[in-house]
């Protein structure tokens, strides 16, 4: 979504994804190492931009402390790790009315004056040279979106995403919207026991709610983009948005582009009681989107991985059917 969103912004002439990230904010982040050189969005979009991620426990906002899960699990070393990490979340969580916003968040982080500002919270390459994954970097990315357009990250995706594609079931779990009917929400289990809802400070890289119609539809406006099309995005935006960071990366503009595998494009995740994986295929034209509403279990990933090969498989078939015809 961030991705898209970003290129949406450069259509409209609002931004450009090689902009000084500072041209954006009410603060200077600038990495201490190499405080010449300057952080980009297109950094931010493909994890270069040497953000670290210190203390992102602390972005988790639990409006109940997380429950005792560990006690029914079988097996010392899942209890173990189990206990231990319920243990560290319901310490460093944020209570709700200690809620900040997400600029607030990156300055205690990422500038001198801030409250858990340290040096090592930066990688120590120049920006644009080495991947390191950053959660604060996308929700970064997201606020920047907002300040270059004037408009709430969350009616930009309304507008330029969900409305257009008629994804009328997606929204965003966030404290100023009415959240969706409970009776139509999964609930989330984390080491196979039910878990409270949770929202996250840095909400833009994680608090999509969705699901696999509306999804899908999202996958399909990509494979077409893709495909030399124009939809909620130029033709030309597409190719840029999955243009690689460089020829060793498997980064392009918050999304992943030949990642293990020649030939896909996509994105996988996880949280609490959640994983997903949504990747499309550039030459079967068709894609595979698994949504969990279970995570941290033994061998989940695994059985979870063997089912997307399961469905690529399908895919390859259809893809030759095709090819037949």
């Amino acid at each position: 979504m961030i991705g898209v969103s970003l290129m949406k912004a450069q259509e409209l002439g609002k931004l450009n994804l090689d902009d000084d990230i500072n041209m954006y904010l009410p603060f200077p982040i600038i990495n201490p190492y190499y405080p010449e050189e300057k952080i980009t969005i297109r950094h931010l979009a493909a994890h270069t931009s040497t953000l670290k991620e210190p203390k992102y426990l602390q972005s988790y906002i639990f409006k109940e402390e997380l429950p005792i899960l560990h006690k029914k699990l079988k097996g010392r070393k899942l209890r173990k790790q189990a206990k231990a990490d319920v243990k560290e979340r319901n310490k460093k969580r944020t209570k709700e009315e200690d809620r900040i916003s997400i600029i607030e968040f990156i300055k205690e982080r990422f500038h001198p004056t801030g409250k858990f500002y340290k040096k090592k919270n930066f990688v120590k390459s120049i920006p644009g040279d080495e991947y390191y994954y950053t959660n604060e970097g996308a929700a970064l990315a997201a606020y920047i979106i907002e300040q270059a357009t004037g408009m709430n990250y969350i009616k930009f995706t309304e507008e330029y995403i969900f409305k257009p594609l008629q994804m009328d079931q997606s929204s965003w779990d966030h404290k100023s919207l009415m959240k969706p009917d409970s009776k139509n929400r999964s609930k989330l289990y984390y080491f196979g026991q039910e878990i409270p809802r949770f929202e996250d400070i840095t909400y833009p890289d994680g608090e999509l709610v969705t699901n696999l119609s509306d999804f899908s539809k999202y996958l399909i406006a990509m494979i077409n983009g893709y495909n030399g099309k124009d939809n909620i995005l130029s033709s030309d935006s597409y190719k840029e948005m999955w243009t690689k960071a460089d020829e060793e990366s498997e980064e392009a503009v918050f999304w992943n582009v030949d990642t293990k595998y020649e030939g896909y494009i996509g994105y996988s995740g996880y949280d609490m009681g959640i994983i997903t994986l949504s990747h499309f295929f550039k030459e079967e034209k068709m894609g595979v989107i698994i949504f969990t509403n279970t995570s941290h279990l033994d061998g989940i990933g695994q059985d979870l991985i063997r089912l997307f090969f399961i469905l690529k498989n399908h895919c390859d078939q259809l893809h030759q059917l095709k090819i037949n015809k």
